[in-house]
């Protein structure tokens, strides 16, 4: 069974279990209403002024340990699915996406 991602528009990123088709013809459609229980966990990044970003796509990097977020404030972090913690982010000079990345970690 694998997992997906998801981006929200409560500026987080959700992480799900996939369930297999055996839990999925298991369960009644009252219980399928519920899709927290398939939730593993949410990821949101505080920006410098003290609101959530906004997070516009996200990706599993390889080996599916890890996964990045790219924001609409012209950054893209990226997260440990272990410990959920931001290992590295980086920020782009120029809102039309030509500049030039730099990191921030």
């Amino acid at each position: 069974m694998g997992n997906l991602l998801s981006v929200g528009s409560d500026s987080s990123v959700a992480l799900w279990q996939a369930p297999s088709s055996h839990i999925l013809q298991s369960k009644s459609q009252s219980s399928l209403n519920d899709p927290t229980e398939f939730l593993l966990g949410r990821f949101r990044k505080m920006g410098s002024l003290g609101h959530f970003l906004t997070p516009t796509a996200v990706t599993w990097l390889p080996g599916n340990s890890k996964f990045a977020v790219s924001y609409r404030e012209n950054l893209v972090s990226v997260f440990d699915v272990n410990t959920g913690n931001e290992v590295e982010d980086f920020a782009f000079a120029s809102a039309d996406g030509l500049g030039n990345a730099r990191q921030s970690r």
